[in-house]
């Protein structure tokens, strides 16, 4: 009690003596104190007791708890806070500086620490990727919006006096024009701080500068003479300009120009491409207004070589490409023009000498027109005619006679022609007989030339189709109608009399009293074997008086079946039937006008035997029914007449 009381009421220190006699008077006073205390809180009530506890005790713990607010908060706002403050910690940094190039990638890597004394937690690091690039990759692996280009990293939680950082790696757009700058944006850190989201940002950027250009380098400029070396006066050359950017830059506004030699004559129709042509400089001058890197263009023209220019006199031209008014790329086109004689325009023809198509054993000839269409005579040259193989000279062909020889080295015939004035041309013949061996066809082939004077032209090569001999089998299948007489023996003469190049095996298959579903049955038997190109049904003259239904049934098959191996198929009506004799075939009308609606529907040759037979019955019957040599005459014509629309004019089946 003494030394709370001391604490309140302390006062300066006296003398040793005084303060022992203070000392002494104090104690004694105080235990005066006391007794009055006591006879006074005998004297008090006990409410008035209670009244002080109930005050003294409230006040006591109010600031009890006021303490700890103040040292709460104190302790939390003040003392337990993260801290990036300290820029030397937080920044964003490049492995590039100064110049870039389109193509070339650059990594960004964000540091920050946090050098206070708390953690925070969901930590995100956000910047916008640099604009003309693209996001290669990110570490760690960071959220991409491909819309706005925002990149996010999301850390977590970050402790006190902990670093931290996080990169990403961008691509520079290629082609894109130099002097492009690449920027980096702000970056945004965001976090939180027990139930607070707080941030802060890093405004330093990094700039790069692209250092970017086209590259004309593989652009070509080239001449050529359309009528091969060495240029000749009033030769036709071709300029092909190709403009090509392979840098990394597009490019706009070139300029090609090209200095023609002077005597040199363009044709302006042949331009490939809108030029400024200016006559009297003999200049083309073109403006290509935009060339996208990987792209390229080519502009070509022709021009003549002038009359004006002598034997062997030079000439000379460039082709320029300027770009930003400097010239990168140059070609010097220089040469001399010949004034020889020109056998360009020679030529030579093939023919049979019968027409038509060509087969072994026939005749070939051959014209050759040598023409000289330059500036001078041409003088001791040749016209070399190699032989074609497989075939044979005939000698007495060979015309005119003047020069000529044959070299049997090289089986060739050949003519020394001594002279040959400019705009002369002359006429040289020979025939050659095609081996008659070669009956499987084949081709004739030939190439002449003409060699001297400084002059080597090449005639061209020609070929000559021959053909191979035609075989074909044509069946022949039915009933009685075939079984008992020769008429596709008769239509294989027609066949080999009109077509001598074509050999044809013509089979017959006729079984007396054969319907037409018996047929149908028998097909793979007895027709499909032989291979037919060409199949004639003859059918029903048995099936009368059974069912229609029935016959159009069998013949239907038929139809197919022939089809389905691939042959040509005709088919011939019922004959003229003597119902007199032949009473139960007296329908047979019904019968042939059912086949004819079959074929028309399915497409195939209908041969109508009955109109020319009725008109005269007796004449081609024997018995009202069967065919008689007249009949199978008649049969055989009516039937070859309808297959030739059916053969080419060699009797090739078309």
């Amino acid at each position: 009690m003494e030394n709370f009381k001391n604490l309140w009421d302390k006062k300066p220190a006296k003398s040793k003596k005084q303060a022992e006699k203070a000392e002494a008077g104090s104690v004694v006073k105080t235990a005066k104190m006391e007794k009055k205390m006591k006879r006074e809180q005998k004297q008090k009530p006990k409410s008035a007791r209670k009244k002080v506890l109930w005050i003294t005790i409230p006040a006591v713990l109010l600031v009890l708890a006021a303490g700890a607010v103040l040292g709460w908060y104190f302790y939390f706002i003040y003392y337990l806070k993260p801290n990036f403050d300290e820029p030397q910690y937080q920044s964003i940094v490049s492995d590039k500086t100064g110049e870039v190039i389109p193509g070339e990638e650059i990594t960004y890597t964000i540091n920050l620490k946090n050098t206070g004394n708390t953690t925070v937690t969901d930590m995100a690091i956000s910047t916008i990727v640099p604009g003309n690039c693209e996001l290669v990759s990110s570490e760690p692996k960071a959220k991409f919006d491909e819309d706005t280009k925002e990149i996010v990293f999301n850390i977590g939680q970050i402790p006190k006096d902990t670093a931290e950082s996080v990169s990403y790696t961008i691509k520079i757009d290629s082609p894109i024009d130099n002097g492009t700058v690449i920027t980096t944006s702000e970056v945004i850190f965001n976090y939180a701080l027990r139930d607070e989201r707080l941030s802060f940002t890093i405004n330093d950027v990094i700039e790069n500068t692209v250092k970017s250009s086209p590259d004309f380098s593989e652009s070509e400029f080239l001449m050529a003479d359309l009528s091969g070396e060495p240029l000749n006066i009033t030769d036709v050359v071709q300029f092909s300009l190709t403009v090509g950017n392979t840098g990394n830059m597009d490019a706009r506004d070139i300029i090609v120009i090209n200095r023609l030699p002077e005597k040199f004559e363009v044709f302006e129709s042949s331009i490939t491409f809108p030029a400024e042509f200016d006559k009297a400089s003999n200049t083309l001058t073109w403006n290509i207004k935009e060339m996208p890197v990987g792209q390229s263009r080519t502009v070509k023209f022709r021009a003549g070589i002038g009359t004006g220019f002598s034997h062997l006199e030079k000439f000379k031209g460039t082709s320029s490409l300027v770009y930003n008014g400097n010239t990168v790329k140059e070609k010097v086109f220089e040469g001399e023009v010949y004034g020889y004689p020109n056998f360009s325009e020679s030529s030579y023809t093939v023919a049979d000498i019968t027409g038509g198509s060509v087969w072994a054993g026939d005749v070939l000839k051959y014209s050759i027109t040598v023409k000289n269409t330059g500036l001078r005579e041409g003088k001791n040259f040749k016209l070399i005619c190699p032989v074609p193989a497989n075939t044979s000279l005939l000698f007495d062909s060979a015309g005119p006679h003047e020069g000529f020889e044959y070299i049997s080295a090289e089986n060739a015939v050949v003519w020394t022609i001594e002279n040959l004035d400019m705009g002369q041309e002359k006429v040289f013949q020979f025939s050659v007989a095609i081996n008659p061996a070669l009956t499987g066809g084949g081709a004739i082939k030939s190439a002449f030339k003409i060699e001297g004077d400084e002059q080597y032209v090449e005639l061209g090569e020609k070929t000559v189709g021959v053909r191979r001999y035609i075989n074909h089998t044509v069946v022949c299948m039915g009933d009685s109608l075939i079984a008992y007489s020769n008429w596709p023996a008769r239509l294989d003469g027609m066949l080999e009399a009109t077509y001598p190049r074509a050999e044809y095996n013509t089979v017959g298959v006729g079984v007396p009293g054969m319907m037409s579903h018996q047929g149908y049955h028998k097909f793979d038997a007895t027709v499909a074997p032989h291979g037919p190109q060409i199949i004639v049904f003859g059918f029903g003259s048995n099936d009368v008086g059974t069912s229609v239904n029935s016959f159009i049934n069998g013949m239907t098959g038929l139809i197919n079946k022939g089809k389905g191996i691939g042959a040509t198929v005709i088919v011939h009506s019922i004959g003229y039937i003597n119902t007199g004799i032949w009473a139960s075939k007296s329908d047979y009308g019904a019968y042939n006008s059912a086949l004819k609606a079959l074929c028309a529907q399915q497409g195939v040759p209908f041969v109508d035997i009955y109109t020319p037979m009725a008109a005269n019955p007796g004449k081609y019957l024997s018995d009202g029914l069967h065919l008689n040599s007249e009949g199978a005459n008649l049969v055989a014509g009516l039937v070859f007449n309808t297959m030739r629309n059916y053969l080419d004019a060699d009797g090739e089946r078309r």
